[in-house]
């Protein structure tokens, strides 16, 4: 397979040394019998931790962003999951007979913190890049804005095709299966998005030169990594331990049962306003409902009656506020 006079053997061969580079780059020790092959690929350009192999779309061989980006996260996976498997001859004659590389079983990852070291990648190939390597380092386009955009553009379309499926839109072109493909496609790209954007962000605001132990880095948990770098000031300094309030797991605020102090505080005030109400009309209903008038009663003893439901609100509000304090 070749493209623009590139084969898989310059290509693996291309990616080795620049992964012997990057990593000298760092002062991480990767034995050279475990770094990434590479080879050219119809699909997207990835790296399969399991395979231990860089897969590089044609179209994306002098690339220096996606070789940096792959070649991050073979950097992260091998720091991060270090293995004593070599590939030897033979596993090297089968790789280049088509026959996929042993299979390490790398733990499954935390995506976001996976697309922040693929990002760093890239940053520190351009770095260390020469005229020789003859690799193009196009500035990043995408923008949070941009990003929110088309969320919405891709959330319209997934309600329309929902519309088609449904029935309540028809066209003679569209097909249960062009319905299919298009969801499919709409999820893909909004997945890709959501992966992508936030820890591209945080990478392209990290500061390089503030990095004294890469080697550390790479080898963080995908929780520190995030606690450390996906903030507005990130945290360079490794050696310190992470803050007591970030190493916290945040806990979920419990939701708190109405408690009777607090319903005696809600009622005192509606209370308080109908007490006034019932004693300014007293003289109103008592007589239609009771066939007497409060003029008819002793005023100390009429006053008294209607003050005891008042007291005994006043009473517990203080209760509370007593024990409170206590």
């Amino acid at each position: 397979m070749k493209q623009r006079g590139i084969t898989n053997r310059k290509l693996d061969a291309n990616v080795y040394r620049l992964i012997d580079r990057m990593t000298h780059e760092l002062d991480i020790d990767i034995p050279e019998s475990e770094y990434a092959h590479a080879v050219l690929t119809d699909g997207r350009s990835e790296y399969d931790p399991n395979a231990n192999l860089i897969k590089i779309n044609q179209g994306d061989v002098y690339s220096g962003n996606v070789l940096g980006e792959e070649i991050g996260h073979f950097i992260r996976s091998r720091v991060k999951h270090p293995t004593s498997k070599k590939l030897g001859v033979v596993q090297t004659l089968k790789h280049y007979l088509g026959i996929e590389p042993p299979t390490f079983q790398i733990p499954e990852t935390e995506e976001h913190t996976d697309e922040f070291f693929g990002y760093l990648g890239r940053k520190i190939l351009k770095k260390i890049a020469t005229p020789n390597d003859d690799l193009k380092f196009p500035k990043r386009k995408e923008t949070r804005k941009q990003a929110v955009e088309e969320l919405k553009k891709i959330t319209q379309g997934l309600k329309d095709w929902e519309k088609y499926e449904k029935g309540e839109y028809e066209h003679p072109d569209i097909t249960p299966e062009k319905i299919k493909h298009g969801q499919d496609q709409a999820k893909a790209v909004r997945r890709n998005i959501l992966t992508h954007q936030r820890p591209y962000d945080f990478a392209e605001k990290t500061d390089l030169e503030q990095i004294s132990d890469y080697k550390k880095l790479f080898e963080l948990q995908d929780r520190e990594v995030r606690m450390r770098f996906f903030r507005k000031n990130p945290l360079y300094e490794l050696n310190k331990p992470l803050p007591k309030e970030l190493k916290e797991k945040p806990k979920e605020p419990e939701r708190k049962k109405p408690t009777l102090e607090k319903l005696v505080k809600i009622a005192i005030i509606p209370l308080v306003i109908g007490f006034l109400i019932i004693l300014n009309y007293a003289n109103t209903f008592l007589p239609k409902f009771t066939g007497f008038s409060i003029k008819n009663f002793n005023q100390t003893y009429s006053a008294l009656i209607l003050l005891i439901p008042l007291a005994i609100i006043i009473l517990t509000f203080l209760y509370f506020k007593f024990r409170k304090k206590k």
